[in-house]
């Protein structure tokens, strides 16, 4: 159901999560959206509407990943086994925003650079949460859920990204007229610390509304979820990726706030790390950054390959949807030859968070990302087109 965010509770939450607390897969069955919830937060917990999901679905091939830790071994051990190249990697985003990573494995990327990578989706606390127990090496996930999970003790880093700005869209019903007149209703999120949730709280921040108080903040797991709640009307507003706002009936919404043309620095989703993995076999991880960056050029290049890739993986996704998601991604991969998650993108989620964590504010960019696999690449001859700035 939807859940109401609370503050004071969100962090202890989020901490829950990223020490292992139970998640659900994203293949979980939906449950029924709700009136909002006093209840404490599960930020795992998936969103229903499967009748009135939008049109990006996942596809039915493939498996979740478990999110739960390794029964024996160390953590880069149950994540790969030592030596053979064999890695488990997990998206958390169902929209064209994940294409790198589908790219990389579909078009061959992956084993062009010696690695067989098990991929599959998990939603964003559970991606966190198996990254830290060590079940997933790597996953490209919510940079706002890292750096609360690195405050909080995780071993996780953030090593590359494509987009150092949010590609998210605030779309609100067409009788809203501005941010102001969503004062007392509600915005639909998918998960506490998401990156819609962050975003959304920026967005607020800058044009002076308060975080859950002026306007009410709903997870709804998902963006299926997002979607089933603004088209039951219990949300007047939701944060989401380009295409599935365009999955949307026509006339049935209005796009309050073009948030890539803010061009706030964040960094909105980044590759993440398990430590342990990371530091047993960082030239595996040097190689998955590298195919993962390919990809993302590829799917800027290729239009064709683009929209075979993104088909392969959203079931029921428009040309209408694929092209605004491709014109939208186009628009903020301004450095796509810099694969580097810059110090600016990161330091908007301390300041932001910090405001309530003290673990948060004490971070420095080091303690967050891992620079040293990019540099690896770097010496080994990679960026030759003059990308990777500040390595």
């Amino acid at each position: 159901m939807l859940k109401a965010i609370r503050p004071a509770a969100l962090f202890a939450v989020v901490l829950l999560a990223a020490c292992g607390g139970g998640a659900a897969p994203s293949s979980a069955p939906a449950a029924s959206v709700a009136a909002p919830a006093s209840a404490a937060v599960n930020p795992t917990s998936a969103a229903a509407g499967a009748s009135t999901a939008a049109s990006a679905k996942p596809a039915t091939s493939g498996s979740a990943a478990s999110a739960k830790p390794a029964a024996s071994g160390s953590a880069a051990g149950s994540a790969a086994a030592a030596g053979s190249g064999q890695i488990k990697a997990a998206f958390g985003v169902l929209s064209v925003a994940s294409t790198p990573m589908w790219a990389a494995q579909d078009e061959g990327l992956f084993k062009k650079e010696g690695l067989n990578v098990e991929l599959s989706s998990l939603e964003s606390a559970a991606l966190i949460q198996a990254i830290v127990a060590g079940s997933v090496a790597m996953g490209t996930g919510s940079t706002t859920n890292t750096v609360n999970g690195v405050a909080q003790g995780a071993d996780i880093r953030s090593v590359a990204a494509v987009t150092q700005t949010s590609s998210l869209m605030l779309i609100s019903k067409p009788d809203v007229n501005s941010l102001n007149d969503l004062k007392g209703k509600a915005i639909a999120v998918t998960q506490p610390l998401s990156s819609s949730d962050f975003i959304t709280r920026l967005v607020l921040q800058k044009n002076g509304l308060v975080y859950n108080k002026d306007v009410n903040i709903l997870t709804a797991g998902t963006t299926n979820g997002q979607v089933a709640a603004f088209e039951s009307g219990q949300v007047a507003a939701i944060t989401g990726p380009i295409d599935v706002v365009n999955g949307l009936p026509a006339g049935s919404y209005k796009i309050l706030v073009n948030i890539p043309e803010q061009h706030y620095a964040f960094s909105e989703q980044s590759l993440i790390v398990n430590g342990a993995f990371a530091r047993a076999q960082p030239q595996a991880v040097a190689s998955f950054i590298n195919a993962f960056y390919q990809g993302s050029l590829l799917m800027l290049k290729d239009y064709d390959t683009y929209t075979k890739v993104a088909k392969a993986h959203l079931k029921g996704i428009t040309d209408q949807a694929l092209k605004a998601g491709h014109d939208n991604y186009e628009s903020i991969w301004s450095t796509p030859a810099n694969p580097r998650v810059t110090p600016e993108s990161v330091q908007t989620i301390i300041d932001l968070l910090g405001e309530q964590n003290a673990k948060v504010k004490a971070l420095k960019y080091e303690d967050v990302v891992d620079n040293s696999y990019i540099e690896r690449l770097k010496a080994q001859g990679a960026f030759t087109n003059g990308g990777c700035q500040g390595c």
